[in-house]
């Protein structure tokens, strides 16, 4: 499932948000019951954190709704194109391991722009073969205050 989500990469249009955004996020997130979240998020703060997959869905899922919370992601794809980037105004912190394969999707020659907010890189993989390796969540936890 994820996989069919990560590769239906098409930019498209959608209500709530400037520019286009990754077609298998925007399906994923219309397709969430998100009742019980957007109304608690009328009497409650808010902190939306996701790694890989669930950050880019924190990212576009905050944008697309309006939810006026901080987005903390690590390694998180990118989400849109570059009139998404400038035109969506969150309180967002974006953890990337410098050579993390998964941060440098979907690529920018496809349109993409690296997401909205602050980006914080935090490491380097040490080298190319370590690319996916450094991904994985636990080489992100130490950033994690």
């Amino acid at each position: 499932m994820d996989w069919w989500v990560n590769f239906n990469c098409r930019l498209v249009e959608t209500d709530g948000v400037a520019g286009r955004v990754h077609a298998g996020f925007l399906d994923s997130i219309e397709s969430l019951d998100l009742g019980a979240f957007l109304e608690l998020r009328k009497t409650r703060t808010s902190h939306v954190v996701g790694h890989s997959l669930g950050g880019a869905l924190a990212l576009l899922l905050c944008a697309k709704f309006g939810i006026d919370s901080a987005v903390t992601t690590f390694g998180s794809p990118r989400v849109g194109d570059a009139a998404f980037s400038a035109g969506t105004v969150l309180r967002a912190d974006s953890y990337v391991i410098e050579g993390d394969l998964f941060t440098q999707l979907a690529p920018k020659w496809l349109g993409y722009a690296d997401n909205p907010g602050n980006r914080i890189v935090v490491a380097k993989a040490p080298h190319q073969v370590a690319r996916v390796v450094w991904h994985l969540p636990w080489n992100y936890r130490k950033y994690i205050n």
